[in-house]
């Protein structure tokens, strides 16, 4: 119907007290006239109709720089209405979209949605300019590099316009096509309208239809008076009652009767008003009006045009790529201040997202010689999580992505546009789609979103190195491993950001009931659910049942018939009426049958890549052990085998193969042999269940082999050389070897009056050995990375944290202590603290004063350093003294955290002799009564298999802080269903207890 356009420059028709003399409209007759749309394109294939309500019912060479260009300013979409000022003779619009050559069919284009010709005929449309000259009217067979010539398109002769509004209503098969160009017939793939040929012109278009011609839907206006007329149509009988409202010239210069299609028309009331042709009387109206139906639309929510929420990322990764984090992005090539970041938003029809969290970059300018740019993002390399993981492209093919190119106008020649580019395991080439072009314009941050099968995307010819397409390939182990998004290819520094991308499977339906859902403009009539497997409606549709309209959402649970095979693909077709019009649409993806209960169990392997060495052909790497954490299914389930491909490599010692049952370990090490030649070896060690939603994954050991070996390297973090301590102090630090460090020690050198034992465990000199520090698994990421081959690097990470109160004279004084790191064959490196110098004896000086220490002490006994525990009450022991002349005043003052979250209060006051032989009482007021002890029971089956932290925070009786027995350990349930998750973060310098 007629829409207000505020603003708008309106030519107003003056109207005289006179009553029209000589003509009496006698049709339509008094009351409402009912009368059926017409089958509308936009209608019938967007079921979304060009209603200029929104930016994207005109193209999108509206919004940019693309040729050819819009030359128009000024464009504002508000109420409905479309307007626009020409900046030249030759204003242009897409009505429908033509696509690009070599360019995947994305969005409203006519590759998308070609145009039957010979059956939308009839061009209509309600539009304003001020000045009377002629519209044009181009179209194309394929692209927009069919059109025959430059200038060429309609003869202008044929569609000349007038001032003011008007219905035009125009048959595109009559017109003339100039220069040799094909009429309207066949199958056209594009539609663009020029609506003036004056520059300066206010333009303004309330709606536009192109439909299918038909007699039901034509209608005579009859009137008797004999004189020729002009005939308006307006939505009341008062046509200034609304200058925006007013009325819209249908025909000049007609005698009666005069027949139009008014089914053509858009939606809403018509009064049909004449007067003498050029006269400026007042107008006669009809005794009723034409009312022209609102045809229905319908579009499918569910089976969802992205498919199913088995996303690849989410299942087989346990991450989503919703750009929350870094770790959603493997890696990134060509691009300056890759980050997570907040932008504010809107959707290409200008609604505001709010803020939204984003990876943003800006790409590299173009190298020179070049014209385009080539950022690059890697969601999965295949060096980094392609190299554990495959995506099964018989699996996961549907491709959205959310994306944006901020306050830049689009312009596809010069780089609007992404691609997508993956490889396929065991090849070096990938294959690079189709240009994917991006909708984007100046002044506006627009978030884009399109959605592929890449299953179907073509492939770019002569510029996809490889052409396996979206397939397995023949690998030992097949599939897809490495997936990237080139974002844009403009050929300067460019932003741009991802919101998310989501590689789904196609939705399943089986033994339970499936939700149809849908979306309508209607609250009544009734829907027609049906299925079929080709999107052919004339091919004959499976009926499953009709549902009554009750508002503008409907769903509808379809229990799928038990005879259909499993694996048929079928697509949804749903058929709204409203009893006069009718609209239907399909399912953009099939659903695929399948009677099997959904697997929801997930395995997830805490180690992606191993690395063993080998020296002087016999010694080697110890075995090393990989946790497997079942989440999602009952205890001892899923079962699942390891298998390795190398036969030097075994699992569990023996064996190439080992099966296992829910959550477990394997360990993998190298065949005890004498090993005869130098170089570098890989196995690939498959874990495998079909109990489980994200397998295969895929272990690599490296195993390295050499004549020579070399000595352990690592380096002291904390304390600070030559600092001043009291109370537990943190010795961490790093160190690796080829073939592995099998222990790092601490030593002490005697201080005044003592006298130390030689120990092989402080390199044989004189010194006291004061402990093993812990190597703990995944501590330090820093250190694998700079070691990537390095054997057992995850376990690069060491602490040991000394309660310096047990040192002698009760920890005052100056100490010095060695720090060394033994590799498997029993050499070892003395750590120093400065990595630019080397490490000398001692290793590190440390200056301790608790004689002046006033905050409370202690330390956590259990778990024990790195200690891997379970169950559901695992029992944390320690204990806290506060210094003398203040208390512990019990339980209340102290509480247990676990990865820095509380989990409660420990049970205080149990004694213990050994630490009032060290601090005894009354100097120390807890250490005899009620006793220094207390204890925690911990659920471990709470938290997620992996590394997680402890430490108790005390306030003594003056209120005085302090962290007690910081330290890391490690949860490994084997047992029942678990909370899936990751680790806690973890920090270099935190003190190890």
């Amino acid at each position: 119907m007629y829409k207000s356009a505020d603003a708008l420059v309106v030519s107003i028709l003056l109207l005289t007290p006179a009553l029209v003399v000589g003509q009496t409209v006698t049709s339509p007759g008094a009351g409402a006239n009912a009368v059926a749309a017409a089958k509308d394109f936009a209608t019938t294939a967007f079921q979304d109709p060009w209603d200029m309500n929104q930016r994207t019912d005109l193209g999108w060479f509206l919004n940019g720089t693309d040729q050819p260009a819009p030359s128009l300013s000024n464009v504002l979409f508000s109420n409905g209405v479309f307007s626009a000022t020409s900046t030249s003779y030759d204003p242009i619009l897409f009505v429908v979209e033509t696509g690009y050559g070599g360019t995947a069919p994305i969005g409203k284009i006519g590759t998308n949605f070609p145009v039957s010709a010979d059956t939308y005929k009839l061009y209509a449309m309600r539009m304003r300019v001020n000045t009377p000259s002629a519209m044009q009217f181009f179209w194309t067979t394929n692209t927009i590099h069919d059109l025959p010539g430059s200038g060429a398109g309609t003869d202008p002769n044929q569609t000349l316009t007038s001032a003011g509004w008007r219905i035009y209503m125009v048959d595109l098969s009559t017109l003339t096509y100039l220069n040799g160009g094909a009429q309207w017939t066949g199958t056209k793939r594009s539609l663009r309208l020029d609506p003036s040929s004056v520059s300066n012109e206010s333009i303004a278009i309330d709606w536009i239809r192109l439909v299918q011609p038909d007699r039901a839907h034509q209608r005579t206006i009859i009137w008797t008076g004999g004189q020729t007329v002009d005939i308006y149509l307006d939505n009341d009988k008062t046509p200034t009652s609304d200058p925006a409202l007013t009325l819209g010239l249908l025909a000049q210069g007609v005698t009666s009767p005069y027949t139009f299609n008014a089914g053509a028309l858009a939606p809403g009331d018509y009064h049909v008003a004449m007067r003498p042709t050029g006269g400026t009387g007042n107008f006669a109206y009809s005794p009723g009006f034409y009312r022209v139906n609102e045809a229905p639309t319908i579009t499918l929510t569910s089976p969802s045009e992205e498919g199913s929420s088995d996303d690849f990322a989410t299942t087989i990764l346990g991450n989503p790529w919703d750009m929350t984090s870094m770790s959603d992005i493997d890696r990134t090539s060509n691009i300056t201040s890759p980050q997570i970041s907040t932008v504010a938003a809107h959707t290409l029809n200008d609604e505001p997202l709010g803020n939204i969290t984003v990876f943003s970059g800006v790409s590299q300018p173009a190298p020179a010689g070049r014209l385009d740019g080539d950022p690059i993002v890697y969601f999965m390399a295949p060096e980094v999580r392609g190299y554990s993981n495959r995506i099964d492209p018989n699996r996961y093919r549907i491709l959205t992505t959310e994306m944006g190119i901020p306050n830049l106008p689009r312009n596809f020649n010069l780089g609007s546009h992404a691609r997508a580019i993956w490889q396929v395991a065991g090849e070096t080439f990938e294959n690079v789609s189709q240009d994917l072009v991006l909708n984007h314009r100046a002044g506006v941050n627009n978030l884009f979103r399109f959605t592929v099968d890449l299953k179907t995307l073509e492939l770019e010819t002569g510029g996809s190195v490889s052409t396996t397409g979206w397939n397995a390939g023949s690998s030992a182990n097949p599939g897809i491993s490495g997936l990237r998004i080139d974002p844009l290819e403009f050929p300067g520094a460019t932003p741009f950001y991802f919101k998310r991308v989501k590689l789904a499977a196609l939705e399943r339906v089986g033994p339970t009931a499936y939700t149809i859902g849908w979306n309508t403009n209607k609250t009544s009539g009734t829907v027609n659910l049906s299925y079929d497997s080709d999107q052919d409606p004339s091919a004959g549709l499976i009926p499953i049942d009709t549902v009554a309209v009750t508002g503008t959402t409907g769903s509808y649970a379809w229990t799928v018939p038990v005879g259909l095979p499993a694996g048929t693909q079928l697509y949804i077709y749903a058929q709204i009426s409203d009893g006069i019009n009718t609209a239907a649409t399909y399912s953009r993806w099939p659903i695929i049958v399948d009677f099997n209960a959904p697997v929801t169990a997930r395995l997830t392997a805490n180690r992606t890549t191993l690395n063993f060495g080998v020296t002087n052909l016999t010694r080697k790497t110890p075995p090393q052990t990989v946790r497997v954490t079942a989440t999602g299914a009952p205890a001892g389930q899923p079962c699942w085998t390891v298998r390795s491909d190398v036969g030097v490599v075994l699992v569990d010692g023996a064996a190439s193969t080992a099966t296992k049952c829910g959550s477990g370990t394997f360990t993998v090490s190298l065949l005890d042999t004498n090993y005869v030649a130098t170089g570098e070896g890989f196995a690939t060690l498959t874990i495998t269940s079909a109990g489980a939603v994200n397998t295969p994954q895929f272990v690599r050991a490296a195993f390295r082999i050499s004549n020579s070996s070399t000595r352990p390297a690592g380096f002291i973090d904390t304390p600070v050389n030559n600092s001043t301590r009291s109370g537990s102090v943190g010795f961490t630090g790093w160190a690796v070897d080829d073939i592995g460090v099998s222990r790092v020690t601490l030593c002490r050198l005697a201080a005044t009056g003592e006298t130390a034992p030689g120990d092989p465990r402080c390199g044989g000199l004189a010194e006291f050995y004061v402990g093993d520090a812990v190597s703990l698994d995944d501590s330090r990421a820093d250190v694998e990375a700079a070691f990537p081959t390095m054997a057992t690097n995850y376990r690069g990470g060491w602490g040991f944290l000394v309660l310096t109160n047990m040192l002698p004279s009760q920890g005052n004084g100056t100490f010095f202590f060695n720090v060394r790191a033994f590799d498997v064959e029993g050499g070892f490196t003395l750590l120093g603290t400065n990595p630019s110098l080397p490490a000398t004896i001692p290793s590190l000086t440390l200056n301790v004063n608790n004689a002046s220490a006033f905050a409370p002490f202690g330390a956590i006994d259990t778990p024990e350093q790195g200690q891997v525990i379970s169950g559901t009450a695992f029992v944390n022991f320690g204990w806290v003294l506060a210094t003398p002349g203040k208390s512990i005043p019990g339980s209340s003052s102290i509480t247990v955290y676990i990865d820095g979250v509380s989990i409660g209060n420990p049970s205080y006051g149990a004694p213990r002799s050994d630490i009032e032989r060290l601090f005894p009482c009354p100097t120390y007021q807890n250490s005899c009564a009620p006793g220094p002890s207390g204890f925690k029971y911990i659920d471990t089956t709470t938290l997620a298999n992996g590394v997680h932290t402890i430490e108790w925070g005390v306030r003594d009786s003056a209120g005085v802080p302090n962290g007690i027995g910081s330290r890391y350990f490690t949860v490994f349930n084997t047992g029942a269903a678990l909370t899936a998750g990751g680790m806690a973060g973890l920090n270099p310098g935190k003190d190890f207890g």
